[in-house]
């Protein structure tokens, strides 16, 4: 399992993460250790991880917020918990997915067969709106064209047209309140063609901390705590 991404460890205590490193080494598999919820969400959007363990006796001490973030977790990533045997140090699992397997050796192969994911740091809304696609901010080639899907840090937008990832992009946004243009970044692109899947390009928005974007997001954000 050498040089495949990392399993994310939430543990607070020194024994717990000597087992699981006397387990996961011989095994060859990276791992990335945190002991705050916060820092295990910072990991999981900067990182592809191939999945969560949980410490059951961290998840126990957890706040509210922080047990509302894990079980959040379960339907991103693969997500099992753990506990060591203070007398043995045998490592116990429990996985809520039975295809997941009864032990720590058959969630690492469920996690592989999956493959490596990263968390979004902003949360994704199906919403479709009416936009303006530019290879230039002046918009001198306008397309008519509209939303999948929006989030403060990018969008899925439909275009007839062909595109290369890495190319710039202006999204013009013409709803619910006045125009406003950002600049963007081609990351992904379906060409007509793909089973299943709506022709389009996913873009990375430059600058997510745009007032008019901000204002969009929580006009179509629902209304619910944080996970944090």
């Amino acid at each position: 399992m050498t040089g495949v991404a990392p399993l994310a460890i939430l543990a607070t205590g020194a024994e717990e993460l000597e087992a699981l490193e006397r387990d996961l080494g011989p095994r060859g598999v990276a791992h990335v250790c945190v002991d705050t919820t916060e820092a295990l969400w910072a990991t999981l959007c900067a990182t592809p991880c191939l999945g969560v363990a949980v410490s059951i006796a961290a998840l126990i001490r957890l706040p509210p917020a922080g047990k509302q973030l894990i079980q959040g977790l379960y339907s991103i990533l693969p997500v099992v918990k753990f506990r060591v045997d203070p007398g043995t140090g045998a490592i116990g699992v429990m996985s809520p997915s039975p295809e997941m397997g009864s032990s720590l050796e058959d969630f690492l192969r469920g996690c592989l067969r999956k493959g490596p994911k990263r968390c979004r740091k902003h949360e994704r809304f199906q919403k479709h709106l009416n936009v303006i696609l530019s290879r230039d901010g002046e918009f001198r080639q306008p397309e008519l064209s509209f939303t999948f899907d929006v989030s403060r840090d990018g969008c899925f937008v439909h275009t007839d047209h062909a595109w290369a990832l890495g190319d710039p992009i202006w999204v013009s946004i013409r709803e619910p309140f006045r125009d406003f243009g950002v600049e963007g970044t081609v990351v992904r692109y379906i060409p007509w063609g793909m089973p299943f899947q709506p022709q389009g390009v996913g873009v990375r928005f430059l600058d997510p901390e745009n007032a008019d974007l901000s204002r969009l997001i929580r006009f179509i954000a629902p209304a619910r705590p944080p996970m944090l």
